[in-house]
């Protein structure tokens, strides 16, 4: 069913050139890649390979960290689309909004939910990168999901630090003034922020960027 799919969606992709028709093409990736993944893990637990199956999936079988690795490799193909695209078309949209879908929600259904310190900060780290991420390629569903990830994170900390205190509430309120006074600001400087952050990049990739916008 989802190669019938996938020859289906291609077939059309190639007829009409449709940006929009890569949302079924990004859908059936996605669940192919888990479906992959899973199969995978399974040979490597049943070669009697644990270590491995363990490191990969972090808590054994779960469907959270098959989320996390097959929204990771979905992120990936859509950066390779995003490469190799020449048309000025968005081709690549859908593949991104799918994957980093698929992989901040195993991130914060697996990292949080860890009672070790270091994976929460592990976790804020990762959020603050695909912030970075988003406005340097201009893909603002890095923003988007990297900016609820922190304002969770930093609600985690004020519960945590502020939990039996008077002060709780207006920690809360502070933290959330704090969040919408910079997403206004980002907003006004959003395109000096992308330019500032371009420049670290090679030649190549500014040019993928500059190709989006023709």
């Amino acid at each position: 069913m989802e190669l019938v799919t996938l020859a289906v969606g291609f077939f059309m992709l190639a007829r009409y050139k449709l940006p929009f028709l890569m949302l079924p093409i990004a859908v059936t990736l996605w669940f192919m890649n888990a479906d992959l993944i899973h199969s995978l893990l399974e040979l490597f637990n049943h070669l009697g390979i644990t270590h491995l199956h363990d490191s990969l999936y972090w808590y054994g079988l779960s469907s959270e960290a098959l989320y996390l690795w097959s929204g990771l490799l979905m992120i990936i193909v859509a950066f390779i689309v995003d490469y190799q695209n020449t048309s000025g078309k968005d081709f690549a949209f859908w593949l991104y909004l799918v994957g980093v879908t698929a992989f901040w929600g195993g991130i914060s259904m697996v990292i949080p939910h860890n009672d070790s310190e270091l994976s929460n900060v592990v976790y804020g780290g990762i959020n603050l990168l695909m912030i970075l991420l988003g406005a340097t390629f201009e893909r603002r569903v890095f923003t988007v999901f990297g900016g609820i990830g922190i304002a969770g994170y930093l609600s985690y900390l004020s519960y945590e630090v502020f939990k039996n205190s008077l002060l709780f509430p207006i920690v809360v309120t502070m933290i959330g003034l704090l969040i919408i006074l910079l997403g206004i600001d980002w907003q006004y400087h959003e395109k000096a922020i992308n330019q500032y952050l371009q420049q670290f990049l090679p030649k190549q990739l500014r040019g993928v960027i500059e190709r989006r916008h023709n």
